[in-house]
């Protein structure tokens, strides 16, 4: 849409650079009368503004084009990155859990250690 409001505003300045005169003796020309040097010429000028504004779209659209690319590989690397820390910290609090449970096995396993040896000083003493 951009592109034919642009094209229509060139085109408008173009017929409007043009005077009055040459817009009218144009139009009065009859069909089978060779158009006139001012006819080509006028076209030549909407023609070379036409592919101007028509490179200048094709640009625009091919920089936007781009850029979009890069904001979207920008984001990705962004949500990896998230993604990435997230699994850090969920490994880490799974190495936590296991340090703790660990340690608290090695807790029981020093009681049942201590009981142990407690029963078998009181059967020792007993024995006695």
């Amino acid at each position: 849409m951009r592109f034919f409001g642009t094209w229509c505003v060139a085109s408008f300045l173009i017929a409007r650079a043009a005077s009055i005169d040459d817009v009218e003796s144009l139009v009065q020309q009859s069909p089978t009368q060779a158009p006139s040097e001012d006819a080509f010429a006028f076209l030549n000028r909407v023609e070379q503004m036409e592919y101007k504004v028509k490179t200048a779209w094709q640009e625009k659209r091919e920089k936007d084009i781009d850029d979009f690319e890069h904001a979207a590989r920008k984001r990705y690397r962004a949500e990896v990155a998230v993604h990435e820390q997230n699994q850090q910290k969920k490994a880490a609090r799974r190495d936590e859990r296991k340090r703790n449970k660990a340690a608290e096995a090695a807790k029981t396993e020093e009681r049942k250690r201590r009981r142990e040896e407690e029963m078998q000083r009181q059967e020792h003493q007993a024995q006695k």
